[in-house]
């Protein structure tokens, strides 16, 4: 349903060309306040509430839906005339999901580096497990190095802890060895003195 108004005097030529509205998501329902009068038990007007002007008449069959500013009303009971209904936008948010709607058009905005929250979101979940991979590799190659590093020192300054401990188990049997000779040697020296 379309209507045109025209205020002033004169005349005017206006065109009219019309196609399927497209639909913005979040939009607010209705745009306009407006109120479905039924003036008698088969047709209703629309009205613009904020005009005061009937924009529609209409025939209305029991069971039948109105549609107007894409909101749909439908009726559990039948009207019957003198019925009146207004439509209006949910001023007090009760059972209005227009918060959600912006929120859901929000996620498809651009707003982190020119990306969607929830692509941003799988960059950084990706981007962080792929520099702890790189980490945990960069981690094991330094050990590597760590490794190669401590065998170099050791073979350039000739110590290695077991060779060590031998040789040290080898100059204490030595020296233990010493000391027995230098004592049965002194028990001959004394044997002979005595029997001189």
């Amino acid at each position: 349903d379309f209507a045109i108004f025209m205020t002033g005097s004169g005349s005017a030529t206006a065109t009219l060309r019309a196609g399927p509205a497209a639909k913005s998501e979040g939009s607010s329902y209705p745009a306009d306040t407006f109120e479905v009068n039924f003036q008698s038990d088969s047709v209703y007007t629309i009205t613009d509430s904020a005009t005061d002007t009937v924009v529609a008449t209409r025939t209305y069959a029991p069971g039948d839906a109105i549609e107007y500013q894409g909101i749909r009303i439908e009726f559990d009971d039948i009207p019957k005339q003198g019925d009146s209904f207004t439509i209006e936008p949910n001023a007090e948010g009760i059972g209005n999901n227009e918060n959600m709607l912006r929120l859901i058009n929000l996620g498809k905005e651009p707003i982190i580096s020119g990306q969607t929250f929830s692509a941003a979101y799988r960059d950084l979940v990706a981007g962080t497990g792929s520099r702890a991979h790189l980490a945990e590799l960069s981690r094991d190659a330094m050990e590597v190095v760590r490794d190669q590093a401590q065998e170099n020192r050791e073979a350039a300054v000739g110590v290695n802890l077991d060779e060590e401990a031998a040789d040290l188990i080898r100059f204490q049997q030595a020296y233990q060895a010493a000391a027995q000779v230098i004592q049965i040697s002194q028990r001959m020296f004394d044997t002979l003195i005595q029997a001189s």
